[in-house]
């Protein structure tokens, strides 16, 4: 996650200046984190443990914020026992959060894992209560999603249909009925036709449309607001990306689309744009590729800015950490100019990045090489 050829933004640079202001706070330290879930009203940063290897288990972290946006420098530890795989030979894996996300009624948090060999129940949902002050209470809930992919990575909760969508490796689009307080209820349902993926997703404001980064293809579809398997009308429609494609990571700054082809390789990954419809995000054209940039990832669902963090170049060419950029809205035509946040972060690896668009205040879990 970390090569960045730093030759070609010499002379934008020059005219950009870092981006003042935004505070980019690491919690790599005490444990390396794959998701990472801000809630400043409460004052709390959910965090995912990355690969942690205790028999059938995984751990949620949750800091303390203060005024500012700063994580305590420790964390309370939550360990979720979780079903055992088919191999037992398997049951100490290294398994991972990979995603969370938090109710907008802020009384349930929702953490998807992943594991390299599969449990026997296929239970990759685990749903906590939060009591008022955003803690994590009472035992959590292990669910089964309708994912036989062995991961959950990312969601999104449909307030006004009562739906928690998910987004899965291999499955596609994901989703499960709500209660009023929203809790997972019913039948988890499926909806076909997205391919292979997804890394990353953006749904509009009112859950009609939504973007899906896939493998090697991004799609674009018209949602029916239904919590069933229904067939989707139209088909999702997809746009294939060029060259060595791996699992595509998607942007929005305003209407312009970043299309990440997150690929792990620093000469292989790459970056595109399109201009999307500002009610629908279908995208118009056929996009652009911005050469000589190598995203090692990006911040999911932010809306004023996209966020994407570029590879350093290391000896002989291996990964030398990376670097934080901002890419704010252009009209029609312009091309996007990189705005660096921060310092390069040498000789680590970024493992998740999160932002918080109201504060501006990045959080990041690295891990050094």
């Amino acid at each position: 996650m970390r090569y960045f050829s730093t030759a070609i933004f010499t002379l934008l640079l020059a005219a950009v200046c870092a981006t003042a202001g935004q505070r980019v706070f690491d919690v790599g330290e005490g444990a390396a984190h794959s998701a990472l879930c801000p809630a400043l009203d409460v004052g709390k940063l959910y965090a995912g443990r990355d690969q942690h290897a205790a028999e059938n288990q995984i751990v949620l972290d949750v800091y303390d914020l203060d005024a500012t946006g700063k994580p305590s420098a420790a964390a309370k530890m939550y360990e979720v026992t979780v079903p055992p795989p088919v191999d037992l030979e398997q049951t100490k894996q290294a398994r991972s959060i990979i995603a969370l996300a938090r109710h907008p009624n802020k009384k349930k948090l929702y953490a998807g894992y992943a594991e390299a060999s599969p449990n026997e129940d296929h239970k990759y949902l685990v749903v906590w209560d939060l009591d008022p002050k955003g803690n994590p209470v009472g035992k959590a809930r292990i669910l089964y999603p309708g994912s036989d992919s062995n991961s959950v990575t990312d969601f999104f909760v449909d307030e006004k249909d009562k739906i928690l969508y998910m987004t899965a490796y291999s499955d596609g689009l994901l989703g499960c009925p709500l209660d009023d307080t929203g809790e997972p209820t019913g039948t988890a349902f499926r909806k076909a036709d997205f391919g292979i993926g997804s890394y990353s997703s953006i749904l509009s404001g009112d859950f009609s449309h939504m973007l899906y980064g896939a493998h090697a293809t991004f799609y674009h579809a018209t949602l029916d607001h239904k919590a069933t398997p229904d067939p989707l009308e139209p088909v999702p429609e997809n746009f294939p990306i060029p060259g060595g494609s791996s699992f595509l990571g998607v942007a929005l700054a305003g209407e312009t689309l970043f299309v990440a082809d997150l690929t792990g390789d620093p000469a292989t990954s790459s970056l595109h744009t399109w201009q999307v419809d500002k009610a629908t995000l279908k995208p118009q054209g056929l996009g652009a590729h911005i050469p000589k940039i190598h995203p090692a990832a990006v911040a999911h669902h932010t809306r004023q800015a996209a966020y994407i963090a570029t590879y350093l170049p290391g000896a002989e060419g291996a990964p030398g950490g990376f670097q934080l950029f901002k890419y704010e809205p252009v009209p029609a035509g312009q091309s996007p100019v990189p705005i660096k946040i921060s310092s390069d972060f040498d000789n680590v690896a970024l493992k998740a990045i999160a932002v918080d668009e109201a504060s501006g205040n990045i959080y990041i879990s690295t891990q050094n090489q």
